[in-house]
């Protein structure tokens, strides 16, 4: 058992005791809240009786409550590494932690576990430089019939979501009917992260519950299925917590905290797509689409052991690694074709205001149609109170309207000046007064 005496006086000292607990058997580190962390395999994980415990142990018979007291003082005037990110300075790490040491994704280099990085998050993958993803390859092709630029896509996809950091400022929804293999991905992705490295918010929860995005404080992403396709009338929250800045939250019987969200939110649906109020560029240019167009059928008819991807998670990870540093490289995602049209129907799909014009059945465009202005934004107020949706204000629906080339006039009718909409025509029903 080491000595806590001071070598002069021959009393014991605190200080002494505070050194050793904070590098024995581990070292310790400190977040920017206080907390204190210990140094397990790799990554520091947070243990609020870790300075009792190697008091206790220490010390053995001769340890007391106040002892501990005492060098838990002395423990705030020592310099402990720095763990947690509150903020990532460039927006995303450029290691990741693995079961067997760190991966530096940018140089394909890979060396031992280090104290000194202060990492919080590990996969549970082991490293294995010359490990091949044979039967997910295989997997992954069915899905997507061995279209070359889907699976590229899908690649970069994988590796962007290994990483920590969300630079591109993405949300990623995979999209399709059922039965298509989003399931099986999601659950693979789920294990590769580990349950420690994820969270499971729903896009609903974040929108409409105020202390859901706490919940996403140090993950890596949050994945979650069953997407609801109903309304979304204020998201202005996913685009903050895709927007790199740091975000007040809140935990129920908390206090508030501020920090740097760089969860990469995934999200699985079933048709229909889900409507939304906000058709900003800002929001439009966050979302990246992936449909699931075909059933995946067993020929066997036997259930699928999806056990078999899980076992090429070493070799995922290396092809994922490669995916990861072309999309880094590029500078952003470059969509195929198909990605990119899925991502505009869900564009136009969750737009209210589209869908007003294209089945409201008062509602016409055409050159030859002319209607008051005051009849318009009665006719689409009134729908949108019947569909469920909230209706912009009339200035915002002058804007949409002459992006779809409907002019506002001020024709003389009646020897008055009254102000109409040129290219639009509408029947004003007994529910749109």
């Amino acid at each position: 058992m080491p000595s806590f005496l001071h070598p002069e006086t021959g009393r014991f000292d605190a200080t002494l005791l505070a050194d050793h607990i904070a590098h024995e058997p581990t070292k310790l580190g400190r977040d920017f809240a206080g907390d204190l962390y210990e140094y397990r395999e790799g990554v520091y994980v947070r243990d609020e009786r870790v300075v009792t415990r190697r008091c206790a142990k220490a010390l053995g018979a001769s340890y007391t409550k106040n002892v501990e007291t005492q060098a838990a003082a002395h423990l705030l005037n020592i310099d402990l590494t720095e763990v947690g990110l509150p903020e990532l300075p460039r927006g995303y790490l450029d290691y990741i932690v693995l079961e067997n040491g760190v991966y530096w994704w940018q140089d394909d280099q890979f060396t031992p576990h280090s104290e000194m990085l202060g990492a919080l998050t590990k996969l549970p993958i082991t490293y294995d430089p010359i490990a091949l993803p044979h039967t997910f390859r295989d997997w992954l092709s069915q899905v997507f019939e061995s279209d070359d630029e889907m699976l590229r896509h899908m690649w970069e996809v994988l590796g962007y979501l290994l990483m920590t950091g969300n630079p591109l400022q993405k949300i990623i929804l995979l999209y399709g009917g059922g039965g298509d293999g989003k399931g099986t991905l999601m659950r693979l992705i789920r294990a590769m992260l580990g349950k420690a490295n994820y969270s499971s918010v729903s896009m609903h929860q974040l929108v409409e519950d105020r202390f859901a995005s706490s919940n996403l404080y140090g993950k890596t992403a949050n994945i979650s299925g069953d997407l609801s396709a109903a309304f979304l009338r204020d998201p202005q929250i996913l685009k903050e917590i895709t927007g790199g800045d740091s975000i007040s939250a809140s935990r129920k019987h908390g206090q508030a905290f501020e920090y740097v969200p760089y969860a990469v939110p995934l999200f699985a649906m079933n048709p229909p797509f889900f409507r939304v109020s906000d058709t900003s560029y800002g929001w439009r240019r966050r979302w990246m689409v992936i449909e699931f167009p075909h059933k995946i059928e067993n020929e066997s008819g036997a259930v699928f052991d999806e056990s078999v991807l899980h076992d090429d998670a070493p070799g995922i990870f290396n092809e994922a690694m490669l995916g990861l540093r072309r999309v880094m490289e590029r500078g952003k995602f470059d969509p195929p074709a198909a990605a990119l049209d899925v991502t505009k129907r869900l564009h136009d799909e969750a737009d209210p205001f589209l869908t007003w014009l294209d089945e409201d059945d008062a509602v016409w465009l055409g050159e030859d149609q002319s209607s008051p202005k005051d009849d318009v934004y009665k006719a689409y107020t009134s729908w949108s109170r019947r569909n469920g949706y909230q209706a912009m204000n009339s200035a915002s629906l002058a804007q949409r309207l002459k992006q779809h080339g409907v002019t506002a006039t001020r024709p003389r009718v009646g020897g008055a000046r009254i102000h109409h909409y040129q290219g639009i025509g509408v029947i004003l029903t007994p529910g749109s007064a």
